[in-house]
């Protein structure tokens, strides 16, 4: 985990949109190139990075964009993933423009997933909003890294998880919910607005009269049953 993120809450959902999209320091822009070559060398990929290609500025930021979502997501090894998605590609990248279209394909659902947690944060009453975005007690799930996630989530008297690192908020209400937007490969753009807006609507009406995360996790489910009975929170 790259030292800048150390301090990040993590799963705060936040993009920081108002930086999103600057330029990378000088600094950055070497830290990201290391990365950038470990990544396609797990990932076998053999593509030259040349320090002098007008388009390797745009894939570093394009890489660090794609940490910022995975850290709002409450992933500390979004490069894990990353290569995981290159490693898995039908065609592997022969130029740096392809190389970074991949690397942005590969943030896609965590986006959306940040995206969906602002939605309801925005709607959320007060209580809920604030034990969405207050401190609980962190116990690990099958797959974590232990010792890549921050101390201060995991150290005994740790403050804990936080947002979308915290397992409810995103196992039970955000990622199923994605799931119900996304629906099928074959369904079409039109039919997953029309999801998406059942979903924002969902929240309106329901979370600022919501006090909890268990009543809103039981809420949810309940209008996954009434959207698709076969969809169910696990």
């Amino acid at each position: 985990m790259p030292k800048e993120y150390a301090g990040r809450i993590h799963g705060d959902g936040r993009l920081m949109m108002n930086s999103f999209d600057r330029p990378n320091t000088e600094s950055e822009g070497i830290l990201y190139q290391g990365i950038l070559k470990n990544i396609l060398k797990k990932a076998g990929i053999k593509l030259k990075i040349d320090k002098e290609n007008p388009d390797l500025s745009k894939t570093l930021l394009t890489l660090r964009q794609r940490f910022e979502i995975g850290f709002s997501n409450g992933c500390p090894w979004p490069n894990k993933l990353i290569t995981k998605f290159l490693s898995t590609a039908e065609k592997p990248p022969q130029t740096l423009k392809e190389l970074t279209e991949l690397i942005r394909l590969s943030s896609l659902e965590d986006g959306k997933h940040s995206a969906l947690f602002q939605v309801l944060l925005d709607n959320a009453s007060d209580s809920l909003r604030d034990e969405l975005t207050n401190f609980h007690s962190w116990s690990p799930i099958t797959g974590q890294e232990n010792q890549n996630l921050p101390a201060d989530i995991t150290h005994w008297g740790g403050k804990g998880a936080y947002g979308l690192a915290y397992d409810p908020p995103y196992f039970k209400v955000i990622k199923p919910l994605r799931a119900f937007i996304d629906g099928k490969e074959s369904d079409t753009d039109e039919v997953r607005q029309e999801r998406t807006w059942k979903v924002v609507k969902f929240f309106e009406k329901t979370a600022d009269r919501t006090l909890t995360i268990d009543r809103f996790v039981a809420k949810t489910d309940r209008f996954l049953q009434k959207m698709h009975p076969t969809t169910r929170n696990p």
